[in-house]
């Protein structure tokens, strides 16, 4: 065989490896209650935005985005359920921020970057036009409204995974 012809079965090789062990998450990590397509852990560890970025991925998840009425409806009832007794001033990361452009909020993760564009939840007065104000709460006292806050506030995390639906036999 040619080293040309070997090269490319090496590629397409390495290509069919990276997409048979791209995860599509069918169930819920251990220790994250299952909410219709989704799944949420509540770490009740107060932590900055970037520690509690960290913390989510440790686990299989990632900081809760919102991107529909529908999504704050499941959020804020799973948060009013787990909270139960918590303290009425309690707080939990959203994972956006205005890092990028001062007033600008975007989700971190790629793909649902925009989307606050499209729905967003913000309590009175929120977002502030305090510069140091850059990251996103999801606020109980607002009804799970968003306020924005300093990204070393030391809050809990919602950290959730976005389960692929299975139809068919069909991931997808």
């Amino acid at each position: 065989m040619s080293r040309r012809h070997n090269m490319f079965r090496f590629v397409v090789a390495a290509i069919l490896l990276v997409f048979a062990s791209a995860e599509r998450k069918t169930t819920c990590p251990p220790g994250y209650d299952k909410v219709d397509n989704f799944c949420f852990k509540l770490l009740s560890e107060k932590l900055s935005l970037f520690e509690a970025t960290t913390a989510c991925d440790v686990i299989d998840g990632k900081v809760v985005e919102v991107t529909s009425q529908d999504e704050q409806t499941r959020v804020s009832q799973y948060l009013s359920k787990v909270a139960g007794t918590s303290p009425s001033d309690m707080h939990v990361w959203l994972g956006a921020t205005d890092l990028q452009v001062e007033g600008t909020f975007l989700y971190m993760s790629h793909s649902n970057e925009q989307a606050i564009a499209s729905f967003s939840n913000w309590a009175p007065s929120h977002p502030s036009k305090d510069a140091d104000s850059n990251c996103v709460s999801l606020s109980y006292t607002a009804g799970w409204a968003w306020e924005d806050v300093p990204c070393t506030y030391h809050i809990p995390v919602l950290c959730y995974v976005h389960l692929e639906l299975e139809q068919d036999g069909i991931v997808g």
